[in-house]
């Protein structure tokens, strides 16, 4: 499915939206401006008669109509060179504004943040654990240590998604789990602290996101925190939309093949994150079963010592020492029973610290991606159509009135200032809808990189299976050599 019923990314091709070119504001999401430029000069009012086009939106209009995008009378007389050549110029400009994009981001690159749990719990009533935050800013390569809570987590999440609400911003996880067993609970809240881990520095590895003030706040207030939010709870919060004009660059290198390819994904993204959970939990299952193995071979070292002690009660060696023998070489089966149970830690260890990882951080991209798409279902729609509609018939209306001389000129300049403030409107969500389709393609450029992450948590499985299975292989080897001469009848 699409992203909205009336998709502003696709070509409408229902009889519903069927419109001449001009008009055909999903297909071409900016208004035809030469029009509306026109429209508002023939409705230009007479500042003699103390009238004023109130809204700006005549000049806002002309502007955008003298740009390059919309200068027709230059466009017809361009030969099929001249266009040859200018697409040849904006794929050169598409390929530097990619290139722009998506060299600033890195999913694989170091962390900047650390979190240690503080295991002393505050609250009277209601205990809460404390988070230890070390944050290295590599923009002024001043450290800093701060304390935060869970809440001061999902704060700075709501904060963010008001701000940037069409942006990759990272899931949380959840606050408590449901089971009330301790040994789960200790897991939990490893879990957790991971996940808040991961949270935080995909948001300073963000190149759009990681000077955000708000962001550097939080790692790096030391003082009260609940003082510095209350105040920015009190401030209205604009999205990074506010006051900003979209760019004629990138409306020039658009194209609508771009935006289907959002659609695809946006039907893919559920399948890739089922997926890729699944392969997730069957790597969690094989660390578990090397702990488990590991845990195993512990306790067969035990008894391979203690069989050592007693066997000699059962065969004396006054009779035969044999026994000597074959405990002699059990204690070389022990040593190297030992070295396995060091190679499965360590192998543990590199789940632990690179393969699971790097899995998590994979789901929390596709996440992140998704939820921008949820975001842009709920948000970013617009009801230009509407208003172009109304504009046509009110301005239908102007012109019945002209030359009646039982129309009232304050219901005349009434009507006037309604096609004004609508085509404000227009033009307002033009913009927006323009940015955000800016903002939702720089977010999939840099999605592109995470693919990266596939490979690396492949390469690392691979890298670890070969490694430790040689090691684990080159002690059996190792220890058969040795008993060779093992004692036999």
């Amino acid at each position: 499915m699409n992203l909205l019923e009336h998709d502003p990314w696709k070509l409408e091709t229902s009889e519903e939206h069927t419109k001449p070119a001009s008009s055909n504001i999903f297909s071409e999401p900016v208004t035809e401006f030469n029009e509306l430029a026109g429209t508002l000069n023939t409705l230009k009012l007479n500042q003699s008669n103390g009238n004023e086009d109130s809204w700006n939106v005549t000049q806002h209009a002309n502007i955008l109509a003298t740009s390059n995008e919309y200068q027709d009378e230059n466009a017809s007389k361009k030969t099929d060179k001249t266009n040859v050549l200018d697409t040849g110029d904006e794929n050169n400009e598409w390929l530097e504004w990619i290139t722009k994009i998506k060299k600033n981001y890195n999913p694989l690159s170091y962390d900047l943040v650390e979190i240690e749990e503080i295991p002393e719990r505050e609250g009277v009533l209601f205990k809460h654990t404390n988070y230890l935050i070390k944050y290295m800013n590599p923009t002024s390569n001043a450290s800093s240590s701060v304390i935060r809570r869970y809440s001061d987590f999902i704060w700075l999440q709501e904060i963010l998604i008001k701000k940037y609400p069409f942006r990759m911003i990272p899931e949380l996880p959840p606050k408590k789990m449901v089971a009330a067993n301790s040994n789960n609970d200790v897991s939990f809240m490893v879990r957790r602290k991971k996940s808040l881990s991961r949270f935080l520095n995909l948001l300073t590895k963000h190149p759009f996101m990681k000077d955000d003030v708000y962001l550097n706040k939080f790692l790096s207030l030391e003082k009260d925190i609940n003082s510095w939010k209350k105040q920015v709870e009190d401030e209205q919060i604009p999205d990074e939309f506010m006051d900003k004009q979209y760019s004629q660059s990138f409306k020039k290198i658009w194209k609508k093949e771009y935006a289907e390819n959002w659609n695809t994904a946006n039907n893919s993204i559920d399948t890739v994150i089922e997926v890729w959970n699944k392969i997730g939990v069957i790597f969690e299952r094989q660390e578990k079963k090397i702990v488990q193995m590991a845990h195993e071979r512990s306790i067969l070292h035990s008894m391979i010592n203690k069989l050592i002690d007693n066997t000699p009660n059962l065969y004396p060696i006054e009779l035969d020492n044999t026994i000597l023998d074959i405990n002699n070489n059990l204690s070389m089966v022990n040593s190297n029973v030992k070295k396995t149970i060091s190679v499965y830690d360590e192998e543990c260890k590199e789940f632990a610290n690179s393969i699971i990882p790097t899995f998590k951080k994979y789901i929390e991209i596709l996440s992140s991606l998704k939820n921008l798409f949820e975001r842009y279902k709920i948000m970013g729609g617009n009801n230009i159509l509407q208003l172009y509609k109304h504009v046509e018939s009110n301005m239908g209306r102007l012109e019945n009135m002209k030359g009646k001389p039982d129309v009232s000129g304050a219901e005349y300049d009434r009507l006037k200032n309604t096609i004004l403030y609508d085509k404000k409107l227009i033009l307002e969500q033009t913009n927006r809808l323009w940015l955000i389709r800016e903002c939702i393609m720089e977010e999939f450029l840099i999605f592109q990189k995470s693919q990266f992450l596939i490979s690396s948590s492949f390469k690392s499985w691979i890298r670890v299976n070969s490694n430790f299975t040689g090691m684990e292989m080159n002690n059996w080897e190792v220890l058969m050599n040795q008993l060779i001469d093992l004692p036999s009848p």
